[in-house]
């Protein structure tokens, strides 16, 4: 009122707070940089949308803060607490919230960790996206993953060629990561993709990871680049029956979500892999003309 700002107010606490949980620091932040921060070529009705709070939340996820800080401390300083952290990120294990645990208590001290269901989640998305940027990092310094341009995965249009992604990273996988122990990348494949990924969106798009569908069996990715998202399903092979589920939840992902076009990225590490990979990765149609896009790696 005293600004003269006039935004759909339901519309944008909601989307701030899917991101931030409500977490007051963060709520803060996003509100300055919605205010204050972005760049003064947008209006100010452009701001308080999805597309301005999610422009927001990446420029807030390439800086830096005392609470941000104090995250990576907590994570870097107490090895337990950081194999707790990647057990929920990155094998989506199920843990059950006891806050007499030391490590589950430390989490629920520094924020970072909260309940959900009666089990242990990250207390929200930009927490989770800085956690996964940080561990991303570390992975790129400690091996090569991307040695192409990114101006190869960008169309004439400014968007994303996902397939295109999707394909390089699968030979990739096959030449990198072919010999590797099954063990490390059953760990491991996720986060390879998302720190093959990240050198192609930085700078213009973000990603999010999708708490409630993180488990060992498939994780959501959703990555927004310039005005578009993409929506990907990470899956590890179980057989052809949870194949074709896993299509069929994409396909519902994509519609809670309005998307025609979502990706199906499914790490098979049994024998014969390759001739699944030569036989999955491919178009699939659904009705009402949308498709998923597989591939096998």
């Amino acid at each position: 009122r005293d600004r003269g700002i006039a935004f759909c107010i339901e519309e944008a606490a909601e989307e701030i707070h899917r991101y931030t949980s409500g977490y007051p620091f963060l709520v803060s932040l996003v509100c300055l940089w919605l205010d204050e921060r972005l760049p003064e070529s947008m209006e100010v009705r452009e701001r308080w949308t999805k597309e301005g709070i999610r422009m927001a939340v990446r420029e807030i996820l390439k800086s830096t803060n005392t609470l941000f800080d104090d995250v990576v401390k907590n994570i870097e300083n107490h090895e337990k607490f950081r194999r707790f952290i990647e057990g929920i990120l990155l094998e989506g294990r199920q843990i059950p919230y006891k806050i007499s645990n030391p490590e589950i208590g430390l989490g629920v001290t520094f924020g970072m960790i909260t309940e959900d269901n009666g089990i242990c989640k990250i207390s929200n998305i930009i927490f989770e996206t800085y956690i996964y940027d940080h561990m991303i990092a570390g992975k790129l310094m400690e091996e090569k993953i991307l040695s192409v341009p990114r101006s190869q995965f960008i169309t004439e249009d400014d968007v994303l060629d996902m397939n295109r992604i999707l394909e390089k990273f699968q030979e990739f996988m096959r030449t990198e990561y072919r010999r590797r122990e099954h063990t490390f990348l059953e760990k491991q494949g996720r986060l390879l993709f998302l720190a093959f990924l990240k050198p192609i969106i930085n700078g213009k798009g973000h990603y999010v990871v999708e708490p409630e569908t993180r488990n060992s069996r498939r994780m959501d990715v959703v990555v927004f680049y310039g005005k578009k998202e993409y929506i990907l399903e990470l899956k590890l092979w179980y057989g052809e029956s949870r194949f074709f589920e896993g299509v069929e939840q994409l396909a519902d992902y994509m519609d809670s979500r309005s998307q025609n076009q979502g990706w199906l990225l499914t790490f098979c590490f049994n024998e014969g892999h390759e001739k699944k990979a030569e036989e999955y990765t491919r178009e699939i149609r659904i009705e009402d003309e949308r498709s998923v896009y597989s591939f096998v790696v």
